[in-house]
């Protein structure tokens, strides 16, 4: 009776004389030891950074507020001269050839900055002309570059001559001048964060898709295009707030955008169209917690064990039971 209960054994042993150490025993321990290990070490990384977590806040107070834009923009071949930034809202305030903290750069053919554009209040239209005459014989860019404010609702700036009419239907009947937009931005963002801080915000909270016009250029557009043509930015602005471990907070607004390149009829412009969210995206870091980290590890540790259990059994099942039958004499 107690042999035939003993054959109800699922999981028979095998007695310890017969059992016997190996390399490959060895290096299997070792190999899911050093897994074991890697995995821990991999939630210990989890558990010393910050998380990273969102919600949706309804802005009301944005109506009340002006943006700060950053902006630094190369025209390759269209001079200081004839640039003129503007700024359109939905109101229709049409304000032109802003300056604010904007500087205007004279670069030559090979983007090289030859030096600051300054535009003279007492100078003629002939004066003006002249001089302009002058930077687009030399094949004279712009690279404009600074900040400036905009009302925060829907609207657009926007890059053209419109300041500089006159002095721009000179060069077009004189000089024969067909003016190209061809560009590179390299960076667009909004709020009043300098680059470095933006780029950290963007880095630590793994937004940069939603910047799309950092390093966006555009060559040959009078080639591709003809003349004249038009350039247009459509952005969607979300402000957002991101919050750190420590209850600090930064304002922030993070965009998305779409560029569309087509042949006008009468005018040319590079154009930045933007409309607001009423809703501002708030981001928040926390820690990871230690038991968070102990039911990992113990998890780990528990699966690993487990495994190499079912690996030794079915060797041992499949294997070495053979073995062991064929030292006994059964097999013969």
């Amino acid at each position: 009776m107690r042999n035939r209960f003993k054959n109800i054994d699922l999981i028979k042993l095998i007695p310890e004389e017969y059992k016997e150490s190996s390399y490959l025993g060895v290096c299997s321990s070792f190999f899911f030891l050093g897994l074991a290990a890697l995995l821990i070490y991999n939630q210990l990384l989890i558990l010393l950074q910050n998380e990273v977590y969102s919600e949706i806040e309804v802005d009301h107070f944005k109506d009340d507020k002006d943006l700060t834009v950053n902006l630094a923009i190369r025209l390759h071949a269209y001079p200081c001269g004839l640039l003129s930034l503007d700024k359109l809202d939905q109101v229709h305030t049409h304000t032109m050839d802003v300056e604010e903290g904007l500087q205007k750069i004279r670069i030559d053919s090979k983007d090289n900055v030859i030096g600051l554009y300054k535009n003279n209040p007492l100078s003629t239209t002939q004066e003006r002309f002249e001089a302009i005459r002058k930077q687009i014989e030399d094949e004279e860019g712009c690279y404009m570059k600074g900040t400036f404010s905009i009302k925060l609702v829907p609207g657009n700036f926007h890059l053209s001559f419109h300041n500089y009419f006159a002095e721009f239907q000179m060069a077009m009947s004189s000089a024969s001048y067909r003016p190209d937009l061809s560009y590179t931005i390299e960076h667009l963002y909004f709020g009043d964060c300098d680059e470095n801080k933006m780029t950290q915000l963007i880095n630590e909270y793994g937004l940069e898709p939603l910047h799309t016009l950092k390093e966006v250029s555009e060559t040959d557009l009078l080639g591709k295009l003809g003349f004249p043509h038009g350039v247009e930015h459509r952005i969607n602005i979300v402000p957002s707030k991101f919050v750190e471990t420590n209850g600090t907070a930064t304002e922030a607004y993070q965009f998305t955008s779409n560029t569309r390149l087509f042949r006008q009829t009468n005018n040319i412009a590079m154009t930045f169209a933007f409309d607001l969210e009423n809703l501002k995206m708030v981001y928040h870091k926390r820690s990871g917690t230690f038991s968070h980290f102990c039911i990992q590890s113990v998890a780990i540790l528990g699966g690993m064990y487990m495994f190499m259990f079912l690996l030794k059994s079915f060797i041992e099942d499949g294997i070495l039971d053979l073995i062991y039958k064929r030292r006994i004499g059964k097999l013969e």
